[in-house]
């Protein structure tokens, strides 16, 4: 038996090995890209040979971009954010990821932070998920080194715990899978390139499924094929969406450390003389009716805002504004692609309604952007 158990032991090492040394995810010691990535202005939008999710991708960008004005920090449902929807006058940049935790809002503007790129202007739009101690999925090694030296700035490394070392673990769980150690390599035998940055059309995109990523961390749309098909899955995920997303907001435990985390970086940019937004984003209307009326929804959902109101409160001259109601936008459920997404124009009309709501309107184009 010792054979067999060295022979797995040995694969396994070597597949690390492998992964560790070609790093698709530029987790590990890999940070910049292998090519200038296209910045806003310099073409068309591209589309990037990535599986690995936008982070990356991003803190790739920062190296790169001048120091912007306006930065959005979100997850997914803020992804369509880009610089035609605020004044052509500022530098944007839109930092929003898929699944963002409180370690990507940290990360993110710790990387910005070391760099002396930090912005003037600072718009933050959490999902309730990302406090919540009851979902650990998500973590990843991109922006928890950098969310861990943020940490660290106070009083020196500090002792790191039990669920720093969760962290780590599904951050690494999530980052090592087959479908790594098969692109790896196929990297290091030259079959197929990690990157591949190239121009694309919208309906080669569309084609695709696969999203067009715009200079300044934007992208033009989600790869819906049509316009019905868009409305077909508003109109089932809407009617499903609170049970799809009760998966990462219920069971509900705010997570005292990621309240912390999200306080600091209110404190930090206070001190730096960086002004802060923090915006509740808004939901399909069925999505939004369900889980203000269902029971274990609906406490969640509300401490929740609860908790994001209070931390504006306590941090001068961070603003708060709350349109998680989609009929303060006037947005329908025309305006959503499913339970939580919005299109372009429901995106816009959130940033330009707060914006003005909050006393920030210089900071707004003289007319909405046709999307």
């Amino acid at each position: 038996m010792k054979p067999f158990f060295a022979t797995v032991f040995g694969g396994l090492a070597l597949g690390f090995l492998l992964v560790f040394y070609v790093d698709p995810r530029h987790l590990f010691h890999r940070e910049r890209l292998p090519e200038k990535p296209p910045l806003h202005g310099e073409g068309m939008p591209i589309s990037i040979f990535f599986k690995y999710g936008p982070r990356p991708l991003k803190l790739a960008h920062i190296t790169y971009i001048e120091p912007p004005d306006l930065v959005l920090l979100g997850s997914s449902r803020t992804m369509l954010a880009n610089s035609h929807m605020v004044s052509p006058s500022l530098k944007f940049f839109n930092f929003s990821v898929d699944g963002a935790k409180y370690t990507d809002y940290v990360g993110f503007w710790e990387a910005l932070n070391e760099a002396g790129k930090r912005p003037r202007y600072l718009v933050l739009v959490p999902d309730g998920y990302a406090i919540n101690g009851r979902y650990p999925g998500g973590v990843w090694l991109n922006t928890l080194k950098y969310f861990d030296r943020f940490i660290d700035k106070d009083a020196g490394p500090v002792r790191r715990g039990w669920d720093h070392l969760m962290e780590v673990w599904y951050a690494l769980n999530e980052s090592i899978t087959w479908e790594m150690f098969r692109d790896s390599t196929k990297a290091a035998l030259h079959v197929e390139p990690i990157w591949d940055m190239r121009g694309i059309t919208k309906e080669d995109a569309a084609q695709n499924a696969v999203p067009q990523y715009l200079g300044d961390g934007g992208i033009t749309e989600f790869p819906v094929k049509t316009k019905s098909e868009q409305l077909a899955q508003a109109r089932f995920y809407g009617n499903l969406g609170a049970g799809l997303y009760s998966t990462i907001m219920y069971p509900w435990t705010p997570n005292p450390k990621a309240i912390q985390a999200m306080d600091r970086i209110l404190k930090d940019a206070h001190q730096k003389g960086t002004r802060v937004m923090i915006i509740i984003p808004p939901f399909h209307p069925q999505t939004f009716k369900t889980i203000s009326t269902l029971g274990a929804l609906s406490g969640p959902f509300a401490e929740y805002r609860s908790i994001f109101k209070n931390l504006a409160a306590e941090n001068p001259g961070t603003a708060f504004c709350d349109v998680m109601d989609p009929a303060r936008l006037n947005c329908t459920e025309d305006d959503f692609v499913d339970a939580l997404h919005m299109v372009p124009r429901c995106v816009e009309t959130m940033i330009r309604s707060c914006f003005t709501d909050q006393g920030w309107s210089d900071l707004l184009p003289t007319q909405p952007h046709k999307t």
